[in-house]
């Protein structure tokens, strides 16, 4: 029982405040300038403070459940592990602090562990906690809705700096989404994340107003991506379009199944034939010819950005190969991958003096900086944070579908309607991780704030969907005993 009335309404109040904060810093994650701080870096305002406060309150959240003992939600179900996250991401977040000590360049790793913990509990465990324990719900659309207004806000700022701002050469593109994102591959990695969320806005909004801002959004996110020159973000979208087309594809008949299929190989065999005979035709080097800057993801060769990622990629295996227990360090890459270039792998866009970039994959990166266990356990994290996904998916499926055979009452339809809506909204989780987990193959923005609250952001809604989905099969299976 609450012995002070005065620190337990204090302790209420922070929970409501807390879904505000989170709401607010996943907006300003997209819209935030960075300032320099002389010698320690550089901090984007206001994100980084709202990411502070967040995680003050948050604590201060955890404090008075203790305190209090307020059981405010779920249990925990049977069968959690191992996709219980919070455990591989504690342990993730623990090895990179022991790195961290360990490191070549002790303080930069120190605080890169500061930052990218401070995001991860904030996103991820904060978010967790409020979807899944707090009553009424719709905490995650309300925070998508904030991050998606964030990067509409970037995205008119991008496309009115291209259309009406001064005339930027090709080779200068990734200027466009200054100062607000890294460069247009940043750029373009958080258009391809959200995208998917998006649409499922202007499918299954309540409000009708709802629905026409998010078709507005969608509009202005296909824009910025075209604008944008992200090719790995446009190429990478493929793979949830074409996963999202499948499930579809499995729902008819199965002669239109067949016939479709032959359509498809058809085309994209035809697609091939015409990319291999245009590659030999032409030079795909840096062009503004859209299908150009395309074809050279596959000749990359003859492109310098995707030589030189390959060059980094070389560099990350060396150091995991001389680092392979904690690594070199969280952020540490681009001030010691330089002596591990070889002559022969050098372009016009390397550098030895650590000023410029990473190891240009999520994957690559984790295994350099924090080490074979480090690189082990972030596999960890996406695998099992897909696997949650997943299950969650095909749990509320199997309660949509109980609800459509149980009748035809308006509380069994109005059922199933909300399965049906909460399962379009995990599929949307779904690809939007997809295309953002593909294309880290290429690229890494988990070391900027946006894209690791965004990404953590996205997995927390996803474990919270997988357990009500287990709490809905565990309920289920008691009442069938």
């Amino acid at each position: 029982m609450v012995k002070d009335p005065q620190i337990g309404t204090a302790y209420s109040r922070s929970v409501f405040y807390l879904d505000g904060l989170l709401c607010a810093t996943a907006f300003f994650s997209f819209v935030s300038v960075e300032y320099p701080l002389g010698g320690i870096g550089n901090m984007r305002l206001p994100a980084e403070f709202l990411l502070g406060l967040s995680c003050l309150l948050f604590v201060f959240v955890l404090w008075g459940q203790r305190r209090f003992k307020a059981d405010l939600g779920l249990r925990r179900p049977d069968g959690f592990w191992p996709c219980e996250l919070r455990w591989w991401i504690g342990a993730y977040l623990l090895w990179m602090w022991i790195g961290a000590f360990f490191s070549a360049y002790p303080m930069v790793a120190f605080k890169a562990s500061v930052t990218y913990a401070a995001s991860v509990l904030t996103a991820f465990y904060a978010v967790f906690k409020i979807e899944t324990e707090m009553p009424g719900g719709g905490f995650g659309r309300r925070a998508a809705w904030a991050a998606l207004l964030g990067l509409t806000i970037v995205s008119l700022y991008g496309i009115g700096r291209y259309l009406f701002g001064e005339s930027i050469p090709i080779n200068l593109i990734f200027r466009i989404p200054r100062p607000f994102m890294a460069d247009h591959t940043h750029w373009g990695a958080m258009l391809g994340l959200w995208l998917f969320p998006c649409l499922y806005f202007v499918r299954y909004a309540v409000r009708p107003w709802q629905r026409m801002a998010a078709v507005g959004m969608s509009l202005v996110f296909v824009t910025a991506l075209w604008v944008s020159h992200g090719r790995a973000a446009a190429a990478c979208l493929l793979v949830p379009v074409g996963v999202a087309a499948v499930l579809y594809w499995l729902r008819w008949p199965r002669r239109v199944r067949v016939v479709s299929a032959l359509v498809v190989l058809t085309l994209v065999a035809a697609g091939g034939l015409w990319g291999v005979r245009q590659g030999r035709a032409q030079a795909a080097g840096k062009s503004e010819n859209w299908g150009r800057n395309m074809l050279s993801l596959v000749q990359y060769r003859q492109d310098v950005s995707s030589m030189e990622r390959v060059n980094r990629w070389k560099c990350a295996a060396r150091l995991t190969a001389d680092y392979p227990l904690l690594g070199c360090g969280k952020d540490v890459y681009s001030f010691v991958y330089g002596p591990y270039q070889r002559e022969e792998d050098l372009t016009e866009l390397s550098t030895f003096e650590g000023d410029r970039g990473n190891a240009h994959s999520e994957y690559a990166s984790a295994f350099c900086e924090t080490g074979v266990p480090g690189g082990l356990l972030f596999l960890c994290i996406v695998v099992f944070g897909f696997t949650a996904g997943i299950k969650a998916y095909r749990a509320v499926g199997r309660k949509a579908g109980g609800l459509s055979s149980a009748g035809s009452s308006d509380t069994t339809a109005n059922g199933a309607d909300t399965a049906c809506r909460q399962r379009a909204w995990i599929l949307s989780l779904l690809l939007g991780l997809t295309a953002y987990f593909v294309q880290g193959l290429f690229n890494n923005f988990l070391c900027l704030d946006s894209g690791r609250f965004s990404v953590f952001l996205m997995l927390a809604l996803l474990q919270a969907a997988y357990v009500r989905g287990l709490s809905v099969d565990n309920e289920s299976k008691t009442i069938h005993r």
